[in-house]
């Protein structure tokens, strides 16, 4: 299994293209969307991506609060569990999960970027939720590993591999219909939804981010006394079985993320 560690960050991040806090403190000291997003529309200087137009509505220092974004208490709100139950990580923006019994509650927001105006957010989100055939995916992932495996901070031969079988993952999970988007109405000014996993991608003026969100029964875990002692064969087995999990739960998970998607949207207007 692939643990949360920097390097495991680090290629999250290329793959987007774009610590483990105490909740309740983490809600506390990251305060609200509201009061973080209220800094204006301003350049902020030295950060990378260029100043902002005079137009643009979010600042910069937003990307870096995705725990203020998605709140424990807005996740506990959503899903009717309490806040204190729900752990949090942060690796690529902010996860929240919380087991109980067969139920299992899981909620994200990642992706979290702050364009330098409206118009290039419209065109970057445009792009973002284009359809692509696995095909086209595979391709995308070859890429990305060249530019990990390439990353300066990737500089031994254990980390480029560690960072080539995060993307291999990736594209393992891939279904075999590609990645297919719909129009989810509603939410901010444009928002699409990949019909097979529920993910949606929101875009409010010229702040983009990604929701996700589940409360329902876990996956069934595969029956591995066929592999045993077989490291690839168990990886397959695990990957067919998430697949076939994400794919009956799609609708479900599609209906909590659009939830939560409105919920951010509300606390930042």
């Amino acid at each position: 299994m692939l643990r949360a560690t920097p390097l495991l960050a680090l290629t999250l991040a290329l793959l987007a293209c774009d610590s483990k806090p105490d909740a309740e403190a983490a809600d506390k000291a990251g305060g609200d969307a509201k009061s973080v997003a209220a800094s204006g529309a301003k350049a902020v200087a030295g950060e990378a991506g260029g100043a902002l137009s005079e137009e643009a509505r979010f600042d910069k220092k937003l990307r870096k609060e995705a725990c203020a974004l998605l709140t424990p208490k807005m996740v506990a709100d959503a899903f009717g569990v309490p806040a204190g139950e729900l752990k949090q990580m942060k690796v690529g923006g902010c996860l929240y999960k919380r087991k109980s019994g067969e139920e299992i509650v899981e909620a994200s927001i990642m992706t979290v970027r702050v364009h330098d105006s409206e118009k290039r957010a419209a065109a970057w989100f445009a792009n973002a939720t284009k359809n692509r055939t696995k095909e086209e995916v595979g391709k995308q992932l070859e890429e990305i590993k060249k530019r990990a495996q390439g990353h300066e901070k990737i500089d031994t031969k254990q980390k480029k591999e560690t960072a080539g079988k995060v993307v291999d993952l990736v594209g393992g999970m891939t279904p075999d219909e590609g990645f297919q988007y719909e129009d989810v109405p509603g939410v901010g000014d444009e928002a699409r939804v990949n019909v097979g996993d529920g993910k949606v991608r929101v875009r409010l003026d010229n702040l983009t981010f990604a929701v996700t969100a589940y409360q329902g029964k876990r996956a069934p875990e595969p029956d591995f006394s066929q592999a045993v002692g077989d490291s690839q064969k168990m990886v397959a087995m695990a990957q067919a079985a998430a697949k076939r999990h994400m794919k009956e739960t799609a609708p479900k998970r599609r209906q909590d993320a659009t939830k939560l998607a409105k919920a951010i949207v509300a606390a930042l207007e």
